[in-house]
């Protein structure tokens, strides 16, 4: 149990690949699954956790721009990649789809 504790500590000491603390534009659908965080998925195709931002500030089937940082650590628990929205840039129907 100790050596599973320590490795499970220095992963998250670790930095992940890809994530920095720059502010970044994320554009893409909410999509089902979401229990604790609502789930974008983006553009190029990626699932991502979005955190701060409750289920009902971004309905499932809306395309949204957020900016904010992609996190190491998060309390989302549902997908390896996660999103920390700053701020709710836009909000606009689904392609294809009206309001």
């Amino acid at each position: 149990m100790l050596i599973r504790s320590s490795a499970l500590l220095l992963s998250l000491l670790v930095p992940q690949p890809g994530i920095t603390s720059e502010a970044t534009i994320l554009s893409g659908m909410v999509v089902p699954g979401g229990i604790t965080c609502p789930i974008l998925k983006t553009q190029d195709g990626k699932t991502v956790s979005l955190m701060g931002i409750r289920p009902a500030d971004a309905p499932i089937g809306k395309d949204f721009d957020f900016s904010g940082t992609f996190v190491a650590r998060s309390t989302c628990q549902q997908l390896p990649l996660t999103f920390r929205v700053d701020k709710i840039l836009l909000s606009k129907p689904a392609a294809g789809k009206t309001q």
